[in-house]
């Protein structure tokens, strides 16, 4: 299920993990966003992803992680730097309990509240090709809102 690779893949180290697939670039793009809503003092995890095979096969290109104690209490401001052009999706999620991973229930279905970039997924989870977005130059506007869920 497309929602417990999502739940698998997002186990970052902080600030970076090294990665697991490539999307590298020379100097490269950035893709930036805005998360707000969030619940203060519960720390963030985000993943990029380049491929619809690398989010099913838990292969991010690049990771970021919030410590919930240096979280601002409304909102924050991200970016991957560095990136080539191309197709990508990102994932996020609270890590409600501490735990440094998302937290599941009886068929992979998340407990830690989860946001995706283009949040375009149905009943079973985000799809790569349903939530992936195109960045031929700086990409701005990759957004979460926490709220409202």
């Amino acid at each position: 299920m497309m929602v417990l690779a999502l739940a698998m893949a997002l186990t970052a180290g902080e600030p970076s993990r090294p990665p697991l697939a490539d999307c590298a670039a020379d100097p490269g793009l950035t893709i930036s966003g805005t998360i707000s809503g969030y619940q203060a003092g519960k720390g963030l995890f985000l993943a990029l992803y380049r491929s619809a095979a690398d989010f099913a096969g838990k292969k991010y290109c690049r990771t970021l992680r919030f410590l919930g104690d240096k979280l601002p209490a409304d909102s924050l401001r991200y970016a991957f730097t560095g990136v080539a052009p191309g197709e990508y999706m990102i994932a996020c999620f609270q890590d409600m309990d501490g735990d440094g991973k998302m937290t599941t229930g009886m068929f992979g279905i998340p407990k830690d509240p989860y946001r995706i970039v283009l949040p375009n997924h149905g009943f079973f989870g985000p799809k790569f090709d349903r939530c992936k977005f195109t960045v031929k130059q700086d990409y701005t506007s990759a957004n979460m809102d926490f709220a409202g869920r």
